[in-house]
């Protein structure tokens, strides 16, 4: 309705100055009145001018309002509409403008106010900032983490500790780095995110930071335990047969606390005494091969990189197996997507860790076992190749899940227990992981990701 007022103004105004035209030109024409025709020019030309002052001054009125609002900084800074205006006609739609953008400002700035709430509330240490280093946002736990009070530029943590702020900086959206640093003579061992985000035309990066020192330790001190356990086991399967062999031994060869002479020491004793010792030789080379199977878990070398053909691996594993495989009546199948998939890595050492995955799902399978088979199939997953080997074996159960990664740890009579202990330290080597999922009684996969 306001703008059919303001353009029926108009039209009035114009037929006015249309009417007067006419008007003039019909004095100057029929009656050339001198000073009527003065008087009607007069008036013509104010009513032009208004007409225009009018055209103006809506402009003006209308930049202005719109000014106001691209210049408030909060919302009670946004203009109020005057009823007591020569354009109330806009009054309506101003103000309705106007609530709309009081609405959304009210809107964003609560969303702003909880945003800052959460941010500053979290646990988690979040640090937010452009290409140059320019801190946009740092919220409590970060600055109690790093013992900084305020942080404009992440270049300055470099002087506490050499390299942060730059591997900062680097970090690419998506990485999960671990990084060791010094806060107030106490060491850090931060876990490290990133994210990237485009805010009015810049570029910004969200990283958050996690102390995960005592997650550490307390992994540290649980694998400890376990293997302190696995060595006891295994160390005292050893000596405690060792020992009681030896005190036998030693008490048929005295006779009330002396050694007995060599009349007194019958052929069964001497017997006696060789198959005893011939345990002891054979449990002493035990521990042995004990001590030897762990210098080989704690000495691995130093993998050659190069690339290498995933069909050429898979080509030695079923050359490897395919005896064993036909004998076992096991069907085995390798697939590989694309064909000319490729690897970066040690050769050797991964077949190696191929080769004890492979060898461990033949072992997942029972003699009485039907329709036996183990998958090798190799993709791209997430542009990093992956290789998994799949079995339809008994499986792994939930708490031999929590233990197949330690050393010694074993479910077979004749294992060593270090076969997959091995192989995730192969693969720690290559940068990559090795995950395991197993539904028992149907599917176990191991996968290696590199």
């Amino acid at each position: 309705m306001g703008y059919s007022r303001f353009y029926i103004n108009i039209i009035i105004r114009i037929l006015l100055i249309v009417v007067t035209c006419f008007f003039l030109s019909y004095v100057i024409l029929e009656s050339f009145l001198l000073y009527t025709s003065i008087g009607i020019a007069l008036v013509l030309f104010a009513q032009v001018y208004m007409l225009i002052n009018f055209f103006i001054g809506s402009h003006k009125y209308m930049t202005s309002f719109l000014l106001q609002i691209k210049e408030s900084k909060n919302i009670s800074s946004l203009p109020i509409i005057s009823r007591k205006t020569p354009y109330s006609e806009f009054n309506y739609y101003f103000e309705e403008i106007s609530k709309i953008i009081r609405k959304s400002k009210i809107e964003k700035e609560n969303q702003y106010q909880y945003l800052q709430y959460v941010v500053e509330h979290v646990g988690v240490g979040l640090l937010a900032f452009d290409k140059r280093g320019k801190v946009e946002l740092i919220n409590n736990a970060t600055k109690k983490l790093l013992n900084t009070p305020t942080l404009l530029n992440i270049k300055t943590l470099d002087a506490a500790n050499k390299g942060f702020g730059e591997l900062l900086l680097d970090i690419e959206p998506g990485q999960n780095k671990l990084s060791t640093i010094h806060v107030n003579n106490e060491l850090l061992h931060l876990s490290i995110n990133a994210t990237k985000f485009i805010l009015l035309g810049n570029e910004i990066k969200l990283v958050s930071l996690q102390d995960i020192k005592a997650e550490l330790d307390e992994k540290e001190l649980e694998s400890w335990q376990k293997l302190i356990r696995i060595l006891n086991h295994e160390i005292m399967n050893s000596i405690t047969p060792v020992t009681t062999l030896t005190s036998t031994i030693s008490k048929r060869l005295k006779n009330n606390g002396d050694v007995k002479s060599k009349d007194g020491i019958d052929e069964g004793t001497i017997k006696e005494t060789v198959k005893g010792l011939d345990l002891i030789a054979e449990r002493g080379k035990g521990l042995i091969d004990f001590v030897n199977k762990y210098r080989n878990l704690t000495s691995l070398p130093i993998p050659k990189f190069v690339q290498v053909p995933v069909k050429k691996l898979f080509d030695h594993l079923e050359l490897l197996f395919n005896e064993q495989f036909l004998k076992e009546d096991i069907e085995f199948k390798s697939i590989i997507e694309p064909d000319n998939l490729e690897i970066l890595a040690d050769e050797k050492l991964i077949e190696q860790v191929l080769i004890n995955l492979v060898k461990n799902s033949a072992e997942a399978f029972d003699e009485e076992d039907k329709d036996k088979k183990i998958i090798l199939f190799a993709s791209a997953q997430d542009e990093r190749p992956a290789i998994r080997i799949i079995d339809n074996g008994k499986g792994i159960t939930e708490t031999e899940m929590e233990n197949i990664f330690i050393p010694f740890f074993t479910t077979k009579e004749t294992g060593s227990g270090i076969g997959l202990s091995l192989s995730r330290q192969i693969m720690r080597l290559h940068k990559g992981t090795v995950k395991v999922n197993s539904i028992p009684g149907k599917e176990t996969v191991f996968m290696l990701q590199f």
